[in-house]
């Protein structure tokens, strides 16, 4: 169940910053860590660096998009392009510290408009593979068919930031 109301973004930044305000409220919420620190920057959209009990350190980063008719597509450049270009076997092994998710301003507050995507899925959701020198756009269509709520997104989230 999600902690903070659904954010209503109209761009990127705001999706971002909505999920920001989940993170904290779901690591603020968790009696399995001692600390934890959220910050925005480049070239991926979150990064959160938790202190667990035991002295295990953890750290996730989150790549945010989103989808808007104006722009009719979800682009992806630069280090995203030299992440997902990677062979499948490295994709998967740094699935564990780099997620990415989806949100459709197009759908309305209340309905699944969110997914949570690995790298390997995130790949498989590129347009015509992905490649350096092109633009690449992720493809809708693929990226729609697991969309899910505001609430399970915010279970999946805190599954991926404790590993659970």
């Amino acid at each position: 169940m999600a902690i903070t109301n659904e954010p209503n973004f109209k761009n990127e930044n705001e999706l971002r910053d909505g999920l920001i305000n989940e993170i904290r409220a779901i690591l603020s919420d968790t009696k399995r860590i001692n600390d934890f620190c959220i910050t925005k920057s480049e070239p991926l959209d979150i990064y959160t660096i938790i202190s667990k009990l035991g002295d295990q350190l953890s750290v996730k980063f989150i790549e945010v998009k989103h989808y808007s008719p104006q722009n009719n597509r979800i682009g992806f450049s630069g280090f995203q392009v030299d992440l997902l270009i990677r062979k499948e076997e490295e994709l998967s092994w740094l699935n564990h510290c780099i997620s990415w998710v989806f949100g459709d301003k197009t759908k309305p507050l209340g309905t699944e408009r969110f997914v949570l995507l690995d790298n390997v899925q995130a790949k498989k959701c590129a347009a015509n593979g992905v490649k350096r020198g092109k633009q690449n756009n992720f493809t809708i269509s693929k990226i729609s068919a697991n969309l899910v709520s505001w609430s399970d997104l915010s279970q999946k989230i805190k599954n991926y930031l404790l590993d659970s």
